[in-house]
């Protein structure tokens, strides 16, 4: 089969990483970034509005850490990643991009002009768009969660949820699976949002929106209990979500506390964790640490989550699961694992 051509919107930290690991991909099939290895994936094109010029240098100096190390080259108009021609598509916000002309059929990313409700107008049946973040679509898919439910060639519109939902709803459905979830509180601690101010602000709609990011610890609200839910409905009304971002650069954490239908200890629920990550339907979505981590110890590693069995507890009928997650790389392999399972299963256009 054909390498899959993906063109990606938008080159921000999510864009970056995907151009890292798509690089990745093309050079080893049996890279540790990829969990569904339907189709290969080749990078072909990219729509931004900055120049050629800008783009090469943010690829060549990526934030926060490199994953590859590729040479990176304009060449009459196109950027050129390992000696591969990759087309820029300069297209401002809410202008359709030439997907089609570029050969592109899966389009990945987020940054789409009003991406709730859906995305900008598009050619359907032409190519396949995985948004990233929760937006109308065709089906929400988080691999790992609920991944293996859904008929792939029936969509055309995708959303991939958020990063902070695919570090733990792949944890909460195999708890669910495996000895029932009852009731379960997620809090996720994510490290800086570019958003947040430097300095305390005066003006804002909202007064968090105007406290110092690198000054505080942040609570914040989100959506993401909309989107939890979308791919585990059975857990509808049993579960909260909350949101704090605190002053670190990269690495965040996440923290399920919930009571199970089955009285298990944290041995054999570590032990599930660890079978479901090396043989079964967890492979290469998560992974449980062989050793204690910190924020910075998962800084590009492509899981959408690292258990962390010291942050896992049993107390009574309360057990807790913690893990780490980057936001950035674990996330944009997971796009690129949307966008190969689509493409092996895409309907040509009549």
């Amino acid at each position: 089969m054909t390498p899959l051509r993906v063109g990606i919107n938008g080159l921000g930290r999510v864009g970056l990483s995907m151009a890292g690991l798509a690089v990745l991909r093309a050079r080893d099939p049996d890279h540790p970034c990829i969990a569904r290895s339907h189709r290969s994936v080749q990078l072909v094109a990219i729509r931004d509005e900055r120049s050629i010029d800008e783009l090469a240098d943010r690829l060549r100096h990526r934030w926060p850490a490199p994953m590859w190390h590729g040479d990176v080259r304009t060449r009459a108009g196109q950027l050129c990643i390992d000696d591969h021609p990759v087309a820029v598509l300069s297209v401002s916000s809410g202008e359709p991009a030439p997907w089609v002309d570029a050969g592109v059929e899966v389009v990945v990313g987020g940054g789409w002009p009003g991406a709730t409700p859906g995305p900008p107008p598009l050619e359907r049946g032409r190519y396949t768009v995985v948004l990233g973040g929760e937006a109308r679509a065709d089906a929400t898919i988080v691999p790992g969660a609920n991944d293996s439910d859904l008929a792939y060639e029936n969509a055309v519109v995708v959303s991939a949820a958020g990063p902070c939902e695919h570090a733990f709803a792949p944890v909460l459905a195999a708890l669910h699976r495996a000895f029932g979830v009852r009731w379960a509180s997620v809090a996720h601690t994510l490290a800086l949002d570019p958003a947040q101010p430097t300095h305390e602000r005066l003006d804002g709609h909202e007064l968090l929106d105007t406290r110092s990011g690198p000054a505080n610890i942040v609570p914040r609200p989100t959506d993401a209990l909309g989107a939890t839910l979308a791919v585990l409905p059975d857990l509808a009304g049993r579960i909260e979500v909350t949101k704090a971002h605190v002053p670190v650069m990269a690495g965040s954490m996440f923290s399920i506390t919930c009571t199970l239908a089955d009285a298990v200890d944290i041995d054999r629920v570590l032990t599930m964790f660890g079978d479901a990550a090396t043989n079964g339907p967890l492979r290469g979505i998560i992974r449980v640490a062989p050793r204690p981590m910190v924020s910075g110890d998962v800084v590009g590693d492509p899981s959408s989550c690292v258990i962390d069995p010291q942050l896992c507890r049993r107390l009574g009928p309360f057990l807790r699961v913690g893990g780490w997650f980057d936001e950035n790389t674990g996330y944009a392999a997971r796009l690129l694992d949307l966008a190969a399972v689509l493409g092996a299963n895409r309907r040509e256009p009549a």
